[in-house]
């Protein structure tokens, strides 16, 4: 209940170990940045339903706007974006969507 449950989609994980601490901050980040679930709405959330809605999401915008994934395979970028690099993302999407 505490961790997301295993998606039998995934590539095994190749990625450091984190404090648990990090790991839900990465989790509110997704639900409330990514998509823009409120906090309320991010608390009540389970692991996995923050995860596989996020993996939705980004499912969705690559269809969308497609992925440098097909040419190349890659690891999965939630393990690469730190949390700085999520609010430039955000603020930056702020000011283009005004």
């Amino acid at each position: 209940m505490f961790r997301p449950a295993p998606d039998s989609k995934a590539k095994p994980g190749t990625g450091k170990l984190i404090p648990w601490r990090d790991f839900y901050q990465g989790l509110y980040a997704q639900a409330t940045g990514f998509l823009g679930w409120t906090p309320e709405t991010a608390w009540n959330a389970t692991p996995t339903e923050i995860d596989r809605a996020y993996a939705a999401h980004m499912d969705k915008l690559k269809a969308i706007h497609g992925s440098a994934d097909n040419d190349q395979p890659s690891d999965d970028p939630r393990e690469e974006v730190s949390e700085q690099e999520v609010r430039a993302g955000l603020a930056a999407l702020k000011r283009h969507c005004r």
